[in-house]
């Protein structure tokens, strides 16, 4: 009986190593899109580079989801409505709230909704993200209340926990 309680334990090992390393992979492509796309954007200025996190951001992760997995981004301050924290996430973003890039925490899977995993990656603020994120001034800021009417991102600073990007088994 130990013998077969012991092979149960390493093979639940394994799934989950398995899982961490397939969403880790699912996500390293999205990232670097995010980020060639931002600072193309960025390029001509961060009034412009709005349209690019308005526009082409959702899709960049959207035509990744499968019917295996669902990938997304989420915060405690949510720019776009649709990026609002799920019920299951809301204990992992406290948990993340307390670090920074200074004393981060790292990714992790954790067991959520009836026992799925979810794989996360924490999103800390760097210097481009002040452009759109930091404190709010300008047209900038006129385009952003545009675009995002309840827009609570901003007023961040380097360092500090903006969110999560997440893999969650379905």
């Amino acid at each position: 009986m130990k013998f077969v309680i012991l092979i149960f334990i390493a093979m639940t090992n394994l799934y989950a190593n398995d899982f961490e390393a397939d969403a880790k992979k699912l996500l390293m492509p999205i990232k670097k899109a995010f980020m060639s796309e931002l600072k193309a954007g960025m390029s001509e200025g961060p009034y412009n580079a709005l349209d690019v996190c308005h526009l082409k951001a959702p899709h960049l992760i959207e035509h990744k989801n499968s019917d295996k997995y669902e990938i997304g981004r989420s915060s405690n301050k949510i720019r776009n409505p649709q990026n609002k924290p799920q019920e299951w996430m809301e204990e992992i973003l406290k948990d993340y709230l307390k670090t920074n890039a200074d004393a981060p925490k790292s990714s992790g899977v954790y067991k959520v909704l009836k026992n799925k995993q979810v794989y996360v990656e924490p999103i800390y603020i760097k210097g481009l993200c002040l452009n759109c994120h930091g404190p709010s001034k300008g047209s900038v800021a006129k385009k952003i209340k545009k675009l995002y009417p309840n827009d609570q991102a901003v007023d961040y600073k380097i360092g500090e926990f903006r969110g999560l990007f997440y893999v969650l088994e379905k």
